[in-house]
């Protein structure tokens, strides 16, 4: 996975929003209410997922981020190693499976690590619809946040 952090300026192909109004709208309403969630002091979110899926995922989410924040925005990387202030697993598959994006690394001991990190995660997104974003956990202490 990449350590460079995600800039808001220039989307990648991946990370153009999607032609389907729709789709393009549900983006919109998933990211304003993760980013209302985020704690004032945050600085650093972490993406936790597949790469491709990771790297649309935080595009998106960098790009919210620094139209809503001022002075600054919290920056946005998929670093691993790094530290940060909220973890955001993506699932991307239903159920909590994966697709084969994973299939090299299905070993017991790799699905257990994806479970624990989605344990460990501040806010799960179901993410196998690329079109329809989906939170489905929050961590207690940021769901008192609204």
């Amino acid at each position: 996975m990449p350590t460079a952090d995600i800039s808001a300026s220039g989307m990648s192909d991946t990370g153009q929003a999607p032609v389907d109004d729709s789709s393009q709208r549900r983006w919109e309403e998933m990211l304003g209410s993760l980013t209302a969630l985020l704690p004032a002091g945050c600085l650093r979110v972490r993406v936790d997922g597949p790469a491709e899926r990771a790297s649309l995922f935080a595009s998106r989410l960098a790009d919210k981020l620094a139209a809503e924040r001022h002075p600054g925005p919290a920056r946005v990387t998929l670093d691993a190693d790094g530290a940060s202030d909220v973890v955001v697993f993506l699932r991307t598959a239903p159920g909590g499976r994966h697709f084969p994006v994973y299939e090299k690394d299905s070993t017991e001991q790799a699905v257990r690590d994806r479970r624990e990190r989605e344990e460990r995660a501040d806010i799960v997104v179901d993410l196998h619809d690329v079109d329809w974003p989906v939170i489905r956990r929050v961590a207690a202490p940021l769901a008192a946040r609204g």
